[in-house]
């Protein structure tokens, strides 16, 4: 099993017992572009001009599942509807009546199911109203092409125009008044052994609340996921207009390995932040018993806490957590 290298401090916890964990897997890593601001303000994505990660792959415009219009799908400055904000957004504008559009964000590494993982998908949208907001759904592709209800969507929401917040399958009502010209934030974690997800929401700058636990997804079994999609059910919502934003991908709750330093790390460059001897530290591998981690570590890192580098930071095998 290959070792990461990238640590830094609990702080919470401190250098007593468990003095050092691993950097979580970066949201970046999984789904890029999530967060706007780098994409050019236009007409993109359009059918072979994708906006960064967010674009039509062939298989999806055979299926005629693409935009039918170049101003379907665009690329805006946030301010341009929300004048408390910067940056750009994602626009979903379709007066599309029949069919479907479907913009998938594939990841960039497929996420296995796993014993303990839960996949944590937030994202923000803006439901400028009187219509509905659309629809997301996260999923992947098990042999459906990556969009088929059958067999590649896990969790599924639409926003109506009647202020309801549904999931599919059965179309249940998961919030019963969301507000429009407002933000709202939702988190979805996933359980990917269990098939079920727990939802979370809040608008504006209210605190996340959970709406709803053990959800069914659309698809009735996910063993992976590998995609992010925002989408237009014109048999749900038409027309529909909404606004996307800061979409994150991350795993959480996996145990790592835990290895204890026989001796302080060799502070270089000025690092100030270099684990002691005695600290324990994580890999980012995950684990599901000891005898998955190697006994010993060995490893140089840059220093967590400003310039430097940690060097010869050597541990011994302590446990899986």
């Amino acid at each position: 099993m290959a070792m990461r290298t990238s640590f830094v401090p609990l702080a919470l916890v401190g250098f007593v017992s468990i003095g050092w964990t691993s950097r979580p897997v970066p949201a970046q890593e999984i789904l890029d572009d999530g967060n706007m601001d780098k994409l050019t303000v236009g007409t993109n994505p359009d059918i072979g001009v994708p906006a960064g990660a967010w674009g039509f792959p062939q298989n999806y415009v055979d299926a005629g599942l693409a935009e039918t219009g170049p101003g379907d799908l665009t690329i805006v400055e946030t301010a341009s509807f929300d004048p408390n904000r910067t940056g750009n957004s994602l626009r979903l504008d379709s007066t599309r009546s029949t069919g479907f559009t479907h913009l998938p964000n594939v990841f960039t590494r497929r996420l296995d199911e796993k014993p303990d993982e839960i996949i944590r998908v937030t994202f923000q949208i803006f439901v400028p109203g009187p219509n509905g907001g659309g629809s997301i759904y996260v999923g992947g592709d098990h042999g459906g092409g990556g969009y088929n209800n059958a067999t590649d969507r896990g969790p599924q929401l639409t926003w109506r125009a009647d202020g309801t917040i549904i999931y599919s399958p059965g179309n249940v009502v998961v919030v019963g008044d969301y507000p429009f010209e407002e933000w709202q934030t939702v988190r979805l974690d996933i359980d990917l052994v269990a098939d079920r997800f727990d939802m979370y929401w809040a608008a504006g700058d209210d605190p996340l609340q959970q709406v709803g636990d053990d959800l069914p997804y659309r698809s009735g079994t996910q063993a992976f996921l590998d995609r992010f999609t925002y989408v237009h059910f014109s048999d749900l919502e038409f027309p529909a207009a909404s606004y996307l934003d800061e979409v994150t991908v991350e795993v959480v709750g996996a145990a790592t390995c835990r290895y204890r330093l026989k001796k302080d790390a060799k502070a270089k460059g000025g690092c100030q932040s270099c684990p002691l001897q005695g600290d324990v530290i994580a890999s980012e591998d995950p684990c599901q018993s000891k005898e998955d981690c190697p006994k010993k570590f060995k490893a140089n890192f840059a220093c967590p806490d400003g310039p430097g580098t940690c060097k010869k930071v050597k541990g011994k095998r302590v446990g899986c957590e």
